[in-house]
Order: structure tokens, then sequence, then C-alpha cells
């Protein structure tokens, strides 16, 4: 089965030309984009095309197969970005919710005291 590199929500057809596709957001992943693919299927799917690239007899199928690797290796590249960028966005987050506990904390003291 030959899997093709998946479309992303930003395709440069040519160098000055960009396109956007839809990208419906995917309700269980917040903010999270439902075609967007993990780095780990992505680096999978290079070295599948990588090898198939190695075996064929036929040079238009291996430079096809090849074509295929390296576009799978750099929507790996892309993935791993957007992965590290969501686990930022949650620890950020998480931080926040810390801080507001902090602050709430902080307050419900200082209107004690203010009552005494």
């Amino acid at each position: 089965m030959i899997v093709h590199p998946p479309a992303t929500c930003l395709i440069r057809a040519r160098p000055t030309k960009r396109i956007l596709l839809p990208c419906y957001p995917d309700p269980s992943r917040k903010g999270a984009c439902s075609m967007a693919q993990t780095s780990a299927f992505c680096l999978a799917q290079q070295s599948i095309h990588h090898a198939r690239s190695l075996s064929e007899t036929l040079p238009n199928a291996r430079g096809v197969a090849l074509a295929a690797a390296n576009a799978w290796g750099r929507e790996a590249k892309l993935a791993a970005s957007a992965e590290r960028r969501r686990a930022t966005r949650t620890i950020t987050t998480e931080d926040e919710a810390i801080a507001a506990e902090f602050r709430a904390e902080d307050d419900a003291e200082a209107a004690l005291n203010t009552a005494r």
C-alpha cells in the first residue's frame, strides 16, 4: 500500500505562491489540526519510501520513491516543530494556572488580614 505525503494547511505550489487548504480543527485536541500527522508516523513513512527507492529497479520509480521519502522527511520536521509548540503551550497554560492559584491564595490571605 502506498501512502502519499499528507496535505498540510499551507502548501507551497511554487516558491512565491501559497495555497491555503481548509483545515478543520479536531474537537478532541484543543487547537490541533485534524490533518496533522505525528513526527513518528512521518519518519516511518520516510524510511519505507527510502527503502523502496533503494529496492526499485526502474529509474523513474526510484525517483518517485525518493521524492516521496524527501517529502515525508520535510513533513516530519514540520510535525516535530508543531509538537514542540503544542508542548510548550501546554506547559505555559499549566504555569499560568499555578500562578493564578498562588494569586488567589495571596488575595484570600490579604482579605483575611484586612478583615481582622
